[in-house]
């Protein structure tokens, strides 16, 4: 499954329950220009967030950690070269359980994707 959701002609990320970014695929490095190893491990929202979206996007994403999805969501993605990329899709929650029953993951999912406003 790793291998499809990496070709995925769709960018396609996840975050941990930290929103560290544990899922990158090709579509999504081809749009923000940040390769899966320069992204993998980093905090998504303060690294590749635009900052005045930075606290409505950090409590969306606490919220789909917490099970709840969102549909027809707008990011505002700044790349490597400090563009800003618009991606439309859906947040969907993968829960992953360690020794806790609690979600642990949560895979974004932008099958509308980039755009430019």
């Amino acid at each position: 499954m790793t291998f499809t959701l990496s070709r995925a002609n769709a960018p396609i990320f996840g975050i941990d329950k930290d929103g560290n970014v544990n899922e990158w695929n090709e579509k999504t490095a081809e749009i923000t220009g940040f390769s899966s190893k320069e992204a993998l491990g980093k905090p998504l929202v303060s690294t590749f967030i635009v900052p005045k979206l930075q606290a409505t996007v950090r409590n969306i994403l606490d919220s789909a950690l917490n099970g709840k999805e969102t549909s027809n969501y707008e990011l505002e993605f700044t790349t490597k070269s400090n563009e800003i990329r618009y991606l439309l899709g859906k947040i969907t929650v993968e829960h992953i359980f360690n020794t806790m029953p609690q979600p642990n993951s949560a895979v974004l999912n932008f099958l509308i994707s980039d755009y430019d406003s």
